[in-house]
């Protein structure tokens, strides 16, 4: 530098020292401006150091600014603005799944079955008349015939079930030979010799279809004899025609035997009286609902297994915690059903509400703020802490603290918050500086007195909330082991997940997002 110039320069030396020294906010470029024209001076002193006679102060406040300038490139290649937290929303509803089992004992069904089918069918001998009886010029037969039914036993495997049921029976006949001539009689199973037996069995392929109507699909088994029917006195086996007589009756009558069995098996009614219900929001406290928020049906397919007819409706719903009063829900219809695979997990979003007042409270107390501040010394310098605020959206909290003291401004810290799953404590473990305009004087000055602050948070600033998540998980327990109506629910919460958080600038409460894992059935019972 031209040692001529250096004499003007003098007065600004005390001008730019003095600005530099005032406490209070320096922006970005405002900084640099000032420390340009620093330098310059600093190049001034430099280039001749006797011409002019400095004071001491003035000397030393260039010796400490200097350091400054060398690491203000890298301080402003590095400074950032801290990026705005997105405005707060709650985290969307999961997908649920309620599993409802149906079980219906194969002997409730054999009780049924046994009541509404008659236990024997017969006729007189010779009462009926077949191709047009025995008399000519007919020269039919005339016949009697008793038919009784031991009890109706149902097993099954896999999705068929299977209807047993054991025949006693005897049969005589008249018929003239030659016509007109001589009538003859024969039987078999009557006049002293013992009744004959015989075994049928029904197939039937069970399902519900999406319109929650139960079909019934039978098939007849062929019978088959437990002995044989031989006609006396005329030695004539007639088992094999009777087998098929009986396959041929029997088929007849069953479209109304399984029309039967699906009226008995309808379950339409009483599922959409539980659609309705689970509908309807739950109190879980005053002004603290649960609603379902129920959008589909699912239907297990049919099995029978260990003595009962399985099956099971899956209810897919969207749980949620609302606050505020009662509320009218508008149930959608019963949709039509899908097929539903075994899933009964329980998934619940449950916002866990702190006072702003108790939040607060916990930061004044780890800065010391309601002491007074945390103090820092920055070489000769000391600043204090004097408030802090913290806010929050999702996976993230930001605090902004202020300080004063021989230097002012303020200074901001983003973490993850940590729920610890065994003291259900909330903490900041990986709190750290944002780079913002605010704190580059703090960074510049001493790495060691900021890591102060962070570390005091880090380790201090705790927000417990065992009391209030454990009277929440009662609240849902009790919740989903509760009759409503004609649904009786079984359940429990197995976990609790930290989801996020969520406290916008100025909000009166901290909430807390904690995702409950569990498991939830149902029955639905006869409205």
């Amino acid at each position: 530098m031209d040692n001529r110039k250096c004499p003007t320069m003098q007065p600004l030396i005390y001008t730019i020292l003095r600005r530099l020294t005032v406490p209070g906010y320096l922006s970005p470029r405002a900084l640099m401006v000032r420390i340009v024209a620093l330098s310059r001076v600093v190049e001034c002193i430099e280039v001749n150091r006797s011409t002019y006679r400095i004071p001491v102060a003035v000397a030393n406040a260039v010796k400490r600014w200097s350091a400054l300038i060398v690491a203000w490139p890298i301080l402003w290649s590095c400074a950032q603005p801290a990026p705005p937290m997105p405005a707060p929303q709650p985290p969307k509803p999961v997908v649920s799944y309620i599993n409802i089992p149906i079980a219906i004992e194969l002997d409730a069904i054999e009780r049924a079955a046994d009541a509404a089918l008659q236990r024997s069918v017969g006729i007189q001998p010779f009462q009926q008349a077949l191709n047009g009886g025995s008399s000519a010029p007919s020269c039919g037969e005339d016949v009697g015939y008793s038919i009784e039914r031991g009890p109706i036993a149902l097993s099954g495997t896999g999705t068929m079930l299977t209807t047993t049921v054991d025949l006693n029976y005897w049969l005589k006949a008249r018929k003239q030979l030659p016509c007109p001539g001589t009538a003859i009689s024969a039987w078999c199973g009557i006049d002293g010799e013992p009744a004959r037996t015989a075994r049928v069995a029904i197939d039937s392929e069970i399902s519900i279809l999406p319109n929650l109507a139960t079909s019934v699909q039978s098939k007849l088994q062929r019978a088959t004899a437990g002995n044989q029917c031989v006609m006396q006195p005329m030695g004539l086996d007639i088992t094999e025609p009777l087998m098929v007589a009986f396959g041929t009756t029997l088929s007849q009558i069953l479209p109304a035997l399984d029309a039967r069995m699906s009226a008995e098996l309808d379950l339409r009614a009483r599922i959409e009286a539980a659609w309705h219900r689970i509908s309807e929001p739950r109190e879980l406290r005053p002004n603290v609902w649960l609603v379902w928020n129920p959008e589909a049906l699912g239907i297990v397919p049919v099995t029978v297994s260990d003595g009962a007819l399985r099956t099971g409706l899956q209810l897919r719903v969207r749980p949620v915690i609302v606050t505020g009063a009662k509320f009218a829900t508008d149930p959608k219809p019963l949709p039509l059903a899908y097929g539903a695979t075994h899933d009964d997990n329980f998934r619940l979003q449950i916002p866990v509400e702190v006072e702003e007042s108790f939040i607060q409270a916990s930061l004044d107390k780890a800065l010391n703020i309601d002491q007074g501040g945390m103090e820092v010394t920055i070489g000769r310098y000391k600043i204090r802490v004097i408030s802090a605020d913290i806010t929050g959206e999702g996976s993230q909290v930001l605090i902004k603290a202020r300080f004063s003291g021989d230097f002012s401004g303020t200074f901001n810290l983003a973490g993850t918050p940590y729920l610890d799953p065994d003291t259900q404590v909330l903490n900041f473990p990986d709190l750290d500086y944002t780079l913002d305009s605010d704190q580059v004087l703090l960074q510049s000055a001493s790495f060691v007195a900021h890591s102060q602050i962070r570390d005091r948070l880090r380790e201090q600033y705790t927000i417990p909330l065992s009391s209030r998540i454990s009277q929440f998980k009662g609240q849902i327990d009790s919740l989903l082991n509760r009759r409503n109506g004609n649904v009786q629910l079984h359940g429990t919460v197995e976990d609790l997940n930290l989801l996020g958080i969520s406290r916008p600038a100025n909000g009166a409460v901290f909430t807390v997002y904690l995702a409950a894992r569990g498991k939830v059935s149902a029955e639905v019972l006869a409205p």
